[in-house]
């Protein structure tokens, strides 16, 4: 619950409480303090071309990916 509302409170976007949710139930929370820090330096550095919100759902849906397709690859191996 903490890691959820510290992404609210750097995105400022409540309205996405369940993805978020969602994010920190399917990856690690070291991965997820590294996208939280990630959108905070790009927010200082001025590198957010649209909200904070969409820079840190982008990343995060690419560390979704990459935990998905692990999962996906250790699943063939177990039988």
């Amino acid at each position: 619950v903490y890691l959820v509302h510290e992404i609210i409170r750097i995105t400022g976007d409540q309205h996405s409480t369940k993805y978020f949710t969602k994010v920190v139930r399917e990856l690690s929370e070291d991965t997820v303090w590294v996208l939280i820090s990630e959108t905070k330096q790009a927010s200082l550095e001025g590198r957010i071309k649209e909200t904070a919100a969409k820079y840190f759902t982008d990343l995060a849906e690419r560390e979704l990916a990459k935990a998905r397709a692990a999962k996906n690859q250790l699943g063939m191996f177990s039988s």
